[in-house]
């Protein structure tokens, strides 16, 4: 009775080890998420301006607030090819980025097109993500996000977003982070080799 009473003893006490551990990972987990939905980058909403920003070929900041998502300014790119870039970034390679904006188009055909392009410490370019995004003509905000990974000797990133549809565009609370491990989704999302830690 009294080893049978130890190894109930001993199994409770495992467990309550089991536990803390299950706690303690799920709240970092839970942590790690909080990070990841850290905007890095300032002047996301562009109320100051064109601050952190470039615009070229008749891109704006409008700062008519019916036409933003929240606050009192907006990027607009209101013809075909018009772009807004971001400044420069610093990243390790490896580093996986995420990135997120709400956009609107007005226009009904074509796409946006988002290139994240990553430089080396001399500027020449190590590599290029793109993705697109295509125009709906409903005149409402809608959020894309994306992931990316810097190739191999990355220094810094820059992201460029260019109105290739038939009228114009809209873009509202850009927001750039790096990716932590997520919760519960059986990924190596931060690329460290261990999946969901």
């Amino acid at each position: 009775k009294i080893k049978a009473l130890e190894i109930i003893v001993s199994e409770s006490r495992f467990m309550t080890k089991k536990l803390t551990a299950v706690i303690f990972c799920t709240l970092f987990c839970l942590f790690s998420t909080f990070l990841r939905a850290q905007c890095e980058n300032d002047n996301g909403g562009f109320e100051d301006g064109t601050n952190n920003y470039v615009f070229q070929s008749g891109s704006l900041v409008d700062t008519n607030s019916a036409n933003a998502l929240a606050g009192t300014a907006s990027a607009s790119l209101p013809t075909p090819s018009a772009l807004v870039a971001t400044s420069g970034y610093v990243i390790n390679p490896g580093d996986v980025l995420h990135f997120s904006l709400y956009e609107k188009t007005l226009g009904n055909t074509g796409d946006i097109e988002i290139a994240i392009a990553y430089f080396n410490g001399s500027s020449n370019l190590q590599g290029v993500d793109n993705f697109l995004i295509p125009a709906d003509g409903l005149n409402n905000y809608k959020q894309s996000d994306y992931t990316s990974t810097a190739p191999p000797g990355t220094a810094f990133f820059q992201i460029q977003i260019v109105n290739n549809t038939d009228g114009a565009v809209f873009l509202d609370n850009l927001c750039l982070g790096f990716v932590t491990e997520i919760c519960g989704n059986g990924i190596d999302d931060d690329g460290d080799g261990s999946i969901d830690e």
